[in-house]
């Protein structure tokens, strides 16, 4: 019998997530990156309990339990640094083993590349169009060729190429706010605690992982706005000017090119699937960064979706069980999104009278309003 080809467009967390699945299954995986080589992985990634019970099935999860760092509250304080709420994150290492665990995200992508054979990785490619039809799925690469697989998965990010040709309908939502990522003063960071700093119209993120501090500083900006990376740190002292505990001081050193822009957007769809192909991670439900879950999320996608192309079979066709990939992950992503949704409410304020309304009742609201639909995420099995 023939053995299943399964084209993976994407090597991130998500991507390779799934080849590590699929590397000693019947099916035969190859995965294509846009990226030329590995240099530009990001700064840092956080997993919940449910993301490393999923590096666990890996053989993975020593190396985070080792490297990472362990969030144990998260706290909320103005841009003085004042604080408004603080979150304690201890039960959930009592009830799951783990929390919120931060790591390199070069380090986890290293990880992940270990379990996968790499000769199956080609780099420096992307999808110029995808046509199927009942005995496959016919690529057109950006080098000219073109391939024929039983099934594509679009594991490309938030900007994925695969929705793009394969969902015509499915729409990218910005926020108009930008997120400029770099690394900091260790001075700057607080220990085992998320720090997010909040003011009208701005708000900062600290946190600590692998030895370095991260931090992401966030403003509104129309996102067909070019930032162009000449006066990027002036400019971004002045944005934030309220950040006072942290600008201009964390970033006074800073050259432009140390800051990485990106926008907060959300991508929601119905339907994941089409016939033989699939998307999985951010390029079938970004929701933003607010809950830290769009990681853990991805590589649940992708256990769940390589368990269900191992049942393909002629009694279970590929597009059957492609169905019940979407119809199992669908429930979770949106109690995901709900957590997500809640946190980015309080985050993305352009009001002062708001702002200083929201922070007055944020030390009343019960912690479990805000902690109950990560409580229902990680007490389920995936």
């Amino acid at each position: 019998m023939q053995k299943m080809k399964v084209l993976i467009v994407g090597g991130g967390i998500g991507g390779l997530t799934l080849a590590a699945f699929l590397e000693h299954s019947h099916i035969e995986y190859e995965i294509i990156e846009k990226c030329p080589n590995w240099e530009h992985q990001g700064f840092v990634i956080g997993l919940w309990d449910n993301g490393r019970d999923i590096l666990k099935k890996l053989g993975l999860a020593d190396g985070l339990d080792q490297f990472g760092t362990r969030i144990q509250a998260y706290a909320i304080r103005d841009g003085a640094g004042n604080g408004i709420r603080t979150y304690d994150l201890r039960n959930f290492f009592i009830k799951y083993g783990s929390s919120l665990t931060c790591i390199n995200r070069a380090d986890l992508h290293d990880w992940l590349l270990s379990r996968v054979d790499q000769s199956k990785i080609r780099m420096g490619l992307s999808v110029e169009s995808i046509v199927q039809d009942e005995e496959g799925v016919t690529v057109k690469f950006t080098d000219g060729t073109s391939r024929v697989f039983d099934a594509v998965v679009g594991a490309d990010g938030a900007h994925s190429v695969v929705r793009k040709l394969s969902f015509p309908k499915s729409e990218e939502k910005f926020d108009n706010w930008r997120v400029w990522h770099t690394w900091i003063d260790d001075r700057f960071n607080v220990p085992g605690i998320l720090t997010e700093y909040v003011e009208p119209s701005e708000f900062a993120i600290v946190l600590k992982a692998n030895g370095k501090t991260h931090a992401s500083f966030i403003a509104p900006v129309e996102h067909t706005a070019w930032d162009t990376a000449e006066g990027r740190a002036e400019r971004l002292r002045t944005i934030l000017k309220e950040e006072s505990a942290l600008i201009p001081a964390s970033i006074s050193k800073h050259k432009d090119q140390d800051l990485f822009p990106s926008d907060i957007m959300e991508v929601k769809l119905d339907k994941w699937v089409s016939g033989r192909i699939a998307l999985l991670g951010d390029a079938a439900h970004a929701f933003g960064p607010y809950a830290a879950l769009g990681g853990s999320m991805a590589m649940e996608d992708a256990y769940v979706l390589a368990g269900e192309l191992m049942k393909v079979s002629g009694q279970f066709p590929i597009s059957d069980t492609l169905k019940r990939y979407e119809s199992k992950r669908l429930p979770r992503v949106q109690i995901a999104r709900e957590l997500s949704h809640k946190i980015r409410l309080y985050t993305l304020v352009k009001s002062k009278r708001i702002r200083q309304l929201m922070n007055l009742f944020a030390q009343f609201i019960p912690s479990g309003f805000v902690l109950r639909d990560l409580d229902r995420l990680l007490k389920q099995e995936i």
